[in-house]
Order: structure tokens, then sequence, then C-alpha cells
């Protein structure tokens, strides 16, 4: 399983749904980590955008930028490498 750390002050994407249901990063939209935590990636989806989605603690977030308030985990789009679209 593919994890990494998540610095506060790091800068993430929301996800967006798209095209046929498909989530993709919103690269207009961008969330501020406010605390430090574990990311776990999310398992079946393509990067796209030079992002790759994983599945975060939602706590790590303000409830303003939460999808919604009561769910503990959210998945976010953090920049790689990788380039492809």
């Amino acid at each position: 399983m593919n994890k990494k750390i998540l610095e506060s002050g790091l800068r993430v994407h929301r996800s967006k749904q798209g095209a046929r249901g498909f989530f993709y990063p919103d690269l207009n939209d961008s969330l501020l980590v406010r605390k430090s935590c574990s990311a776990e990636a999310q398992v079946g989806w393509h990067h796209r955008d030079g992002c790759a989605a994983y599945i975060v603690p939602a706590d790590a977030f303000s409830v303003d930028d939460r999808y919604e308030v009561s769910p503990s985990r959210m998945v976010v789009w953090i920049p790689t490498d990788d380039k492809r679209p």
C-alpha cells in the first residue's frame, strides 16, 4: 500500500466528479492541510493532470474545506512528478 505523510501547510487539490461519474482533481480549487497526517493512495484510480488520489483523515482540514462534516476520511489529489494527462 502506497502511503505518504502530508505536512501541515501543504496545498492539495479537491476532488470533483466529472464525465461518466469519474473523479478528477479540481485544479482551480486547492485545500490547505492544517494538521500533518498520513495519506493512503486510492487504489484503482489513475493519475490525472500530474496528481494522484489519496485518502486522508478529514480532520486534517478545516471544517469549511471538508466535503461533508460527518465522514472521517476524504479523497484529495496530491501533485506528483508524473505529468500524464
